[in-house]
């Protein structure tokens, strides 16, 4: 969450404003940008399901939903902190990242 602004660059993350660049257009490079978000999200998946496997989330926690839910928790995130500048912004998005966790853990 704090990587666009400890990576030195200026502005905020490249690959948001790249999809706000690119989201209304068509072409090779918007498909590449759609083809590394939609592997971003695999991956998480998967990782969701790893830890479905370990007993660390719920067995009944569906590892497409639960990315979805994460990915857009990031996404709301960039927007409260570099569009809306709102201070509170990572404390908002810890507390729905740990509802999230905890509803998946049963918690």
């Amino acid at each position: 969450l704090q990587w666009p602004a400890s990576a030195a660059l200026p502005g905020s993350c490249p690959f948001f404003a790249a999809v706000h660049e690119l989201d209304d257009t068509q072409g090779p490079v918007r498909d590449r940008l759609v083809r590394l978000f939609r592997e971003f999200q695999q991956v998480v998946e998967q990782l969701v399901a790893s830890a479905i496997r370990r007993g660390q989330l719920r067995a009944d926690t569906n590892p497409t939903q639960f990315a979805h839910e994460l990915l857009g928790i990031r996404y709301a995130h960039h927007w409260s902190a570099s569009f809306m500048r709102d201070p509170q912004a990572l404390v908002r998005t810890r507390a729905a990242f740990a509802r999230l966790v905890g509803r998946a853990r049963g918690a």
